[in-house]
């Protein structure tokens, strides 16, 4: 407890001073409450004997009104009477309890119940009402024709005593304040004063705010009490005192041991340097990393560290710009003293005094040698790995190629055949061309022979023409032109789709339609399929794609010559394309023998194929699919034994930036 902080109004002055001014205080309520009890019953009783009084002034007019049931002359005299301040309503009734005219607050209910069975509350509104008989003014009856009502209330009451009520508050309270005036006054002289005098000097005494003594009872202390507890504490205070330097000499004794034993069992390699480079202190684990005895470690220092850190370069830092932020940290190569090598991530930074000057510098260090070998190893083993990743993507696309190689070796001879037709028909008519050459130039032969000699006539050429019949050949040379020229179209279209299908080493996207590649890849395979399936094409509209079209041909051609081998005599391929929002969707379907249910989940192994061995290599489907990923497509079937196959390609409009992703065939399935 602070008793420097204890607020002066817990001296004994006054909580005296409280206490007779609480008793007075009470007195005087009770006294001003009673005062006002007996004010307000004397009103009240006024205010209903003014309203008993009131009854002689009317009562003859309202008999009269009410024996002439003169509606005007009653409404006149109610208001009339409500005109006093102490009446606020009034009620007219006729000998049967029907009221005649009422006005003013007359909600005060009556009840005709005995004063033993009424509730407090009717007890109180029937002091507030007053009621009298009605007679004819003619006296021809001896009976009541009549009743009337006056009604008051506790708020007339109110309003009547609230200037005395008033006057004896502010009367009690002018009271009170003289008299806290006077107490206060002779409290301060006779008491207050000498107590103050005596709680000065207790403030003075040497006392702080330590708890470890046992506080009080009491927390609010007079000042007698507080005297009395300082003394005993400040002796307390100093044999605990007197203790508590004894146990922290000899805790800061064994904190020291400790921390000296954990720096030097530390891992970490810490040394205190002099702004001149000299070592103060080195933990031992330096010496026994690096094989050098203590008194070495300056040379070793001097041999490896003076060149490998930036010492002086932070020192000249540190002093010029005197801040406390100066400090450097890095990785640092050493040699133990057998020659081999050691790797630190070390630390450099200055030590401060308590004014902020730089008094050393402290060297910290770990060990990351094991570290650093692993990273070696595993750089080395990533250029490895580099390699060995750059060796299997040559082997995935020379088997790429391979299995287009292998498409085409299928193709061949339909190829082959393909390409003989048209170069047998412009062959032949080459020949025949040359044959209406010769003829041609034997007539223009003669035309210059008849130019120079003018006698030999028009004989001659004109026999020559009908022998070699100009008029047709002037019809069949033409067409023979015609038909040779779209023998080569066909052959050119031929090769520039094998050029396509066969390209090598193609990675690059492109914007490309899918329907040209479809086509190209019919081109190639037409005569493997025109003898066993009748081509539907279906294709929509489509957009523009991005795509590698050699690849895709790759698939096309995959599929159309498995849809081919799936038709047993004759059947139909249908080749469908349309647009599916960002996407595009090509179908091909055939009309064969479909596939087994528990072979679909198997169609895109790498190596697995239904046909028989040596009939295929059981990749072209795990082709197909790798590269339909790689253009993060997806490839899926739909089959029914007996009633075909259909294959759906869905690929994206547009691919996402990174492009150049490898094709992988070994896990293609996956």
């Amino acid at each position: 407890m602070d008793y420097q902080k204890v607020p002066l109004t817990q001296s004994i002055g006054v909580e005296l001073l409280k206490k007779i001014f609480g008793v007075y205080c009470i007195a005087a309520i009770f006294i001003t409450l009673f005062q006002g009890w007996l004010e307000y019953s004397q009103t009240r009783n006024r205010v209903v004997q003014y309203m008993i009084e009131h009854q002689p002034l009317v009562e003859d007019g309202l008999a009269n009104a009410l024996w002439h049931l003169d509606q005007p002359l009653m409404d006149s005299l109610i208001k009339g009477i409500l005109s006093q301040s102490t009446i606020i309503g009034v009620s007219v009734y006729n000998d049967k309890g029907e009221i005649l005219a009422q006005g003013g607050n007359t909600k005060i209910a009556s009840s005709t119940r005995p004063m033993l069975t009424k509730s407090a509350e009717e007890i109180d509104s029937d002091r507030y009402r007053h009621q009298f008989s009605l007679f004819d003014p003619n006296k021809l009856t001896t009976g009541a024709i009549g009743q009337a009502v006056f009604y008051t209330g506790n708020d007339v009451v109110i309003e009547e005593v609230k200037p005395t009520l008033i006057s004896l508050l502010t009367a009690a309270v002018v009271k009170t304040l003289i008299l806290w005036s006077v107490f206060i006054y002779f409290g301060q002289i006779l008491l207050s004063r000498p107590l103050n005098q005596l709680m000065a000097l207790v403030r003075k005494l040497p006392m702080d705010s330590d708890d470890s003594t046992d506080p009080p009872k009491k927390h609010k202390l007079n000042e007698l009490q507080l005297f009395e507890f300082a003394l005993t504490d400040i002796t307390q205070k100093l044999r605990h005192t007197l203790r508590s330097l004894r146990s922290s000499n000899d805790q800061l004794s064994k904190i020291n041991l400790h921390l000296l034993r954990a720096i030097e069992q530390s891992p970490t390699l810490s040394t205190i340097l002099s702004a001149q480079g000299k070592v103060l202190y080195a933990t031992p684990s330096l010496a026994e990393l690096t094989g050098f005895n203590p008194q070495e470690i300056q040379t070793l220092f001097d041999q490896n560290f003076v060149k490998a850190l930036p010492f002086q370069s932070l020192v000249t830092r540190s002093i010029n710009k005197n801040s406390k932020q100066q400090k450097w940290s890095g990785e640092v190569k050493i040699r133990n003293k057998a020659g081999q090598n050691i790797y630190l991530h070390a630390s450099l930074s200055p030590v401060y005094s308590e004014q902020g000057q730089i008094e050393d510098y402290l060297f910290s260090a770990n060990n990351i040698t094991e570290l650093k070998q692993l990273e070696l190893e595993l750089k080395e083993k990533n250029i490895q790995q580099q390699q060995n990743i750059v060796r299997l993507q040559d082997t995935k696309n020379q088997l790429l190629q391979s299995e287009k190689m292998a498409s085409i070796g299928q193709l061949a001879a339909g190829v082959a055949h393909e390409i003989n037709n048209p170069v047998g028909f412009i062959n032949a008519n080459v020949d025949t061309l040359n044959n209406y050459l010769v003829d041609l130039f034997s007539l223009i032969e003669q035309y210059e022979r008849q130019s120079a000699d003018p006698a030999l006539g028009y004989q001659g050429s004109a026999k020559l023409s009908k022998d070699i019949d100009l008029d047709f050949l002037r019809h069949d040379i033409p067409e023979m032109l015609k038909e040779t020229q779209e023998g080569l179209q066909r052959v050119k279209k031929i090769v520039a789709d094998l050029m396509l299908f066969s390209r090598t080493n193609e990675t690059e996207f492109e914007s490309y339609d899918l329907r040209l590649v479809l086509e190209s890849t019919l081109n190639v395979a037409w005569h493997e399929l025109k003898y066993k399936a009748e081509i539907i094409k279906e294709l929509d509209d489509i957009p523009f794609i991005d795509c590698i079209p050699s690849q895709l041909n790759q698939v096309f051609m995959n599929l159309l010559i498995n849809a081919c081998q799936a038709l047993p005599e004759r059947g139909t391929i249908t080749l469908r394309s349309k647009n599916d929002g960002d996407f595009v969707i090509i179908e091909i379907e055939d009309s064969g023998c479909g596939i087994e249910p528990e072979n679909i989940s198997r169609l895109f192994d790498p190596f697995f194929t239904t046909k028989e061995i040596g009939s295929g290599t059981g990749l072209g489907l795990s082709v197909s699919y790798s590269i339909i990923k790689k253009h993060q497509g997806e490839i899926s079937v739909e089959s029914q034994l007996g009633s075909g196959s259909c294959f759906s390609i869905r690929l994206p409009i547009r691919q996402p930036e990174v492009k150049q992703l490898p094709v992988d065939i070994a896990n293609s399935a996956t």
